[in-house]
């Protein structure tokens, strides 16, 4: 009985430390990703953009965007796409990068997103980040 408290006790402290590691400082040449904004309203087979933010401490050189939708309760029943990464693209603000992306059948998705990037002449990726969409037939 006490080594199964010792073991939730232990696994509450690893987590709680991983949550903390990443809302912390950035170490030098890091960039963390922060937010994934997608527009409204996407639909099947139409390229809609996505954003993801980011912010950055020192000196990185953004290379792509990457993406995984998996299905949601309300998808269609498959396995998880991707990633697939696209050519970072100025975003509409400071410390974003932009892709075009596009879905091919409609549903609701959980749609994840990262950064590849490289600081002191290593490829590294960011942590990442979701959100959800609904990507609606086209008309």
């Amino acid at each position: 009985m006490n080594r199964s408290f010792a073991f939730t006790g232990l696994a509450l402290a690893v987590g709680l430390a991983a949550c903390a590691q990443s809302d912390g400082p950035l170490g030098p040449n890091r960039l963390r990703a922060v937010g994934l904004d997608v527009a409204d309203g996407p639909r099947v087979n139409v390229r809609y953009p996505a954003v993801l933010s980011y912010e950055v401490n020192g000196d990185v050189r953004i290379i792509e965007g990457c993406y995984r939708w998996s299905a949601t309760k309300n998808g269609p029943l498959w396995s998880p796409q991707g990633p697939y990464c696209f050519d970072s693209e100025l975003g509409s603000g400071a410390n974003t990068v932009s892709s075009m992306l596009a879905t091919g059948y409609p549903g609701t998705y959980r749609l994840e997103g990262y950064v590849r990037y490289v600081a002191d002449g290593v490829t590294r990726n960011s942590n990442r980040v979701t959100t959800e969409i609904t990507v609606i037939p086209r008309l």
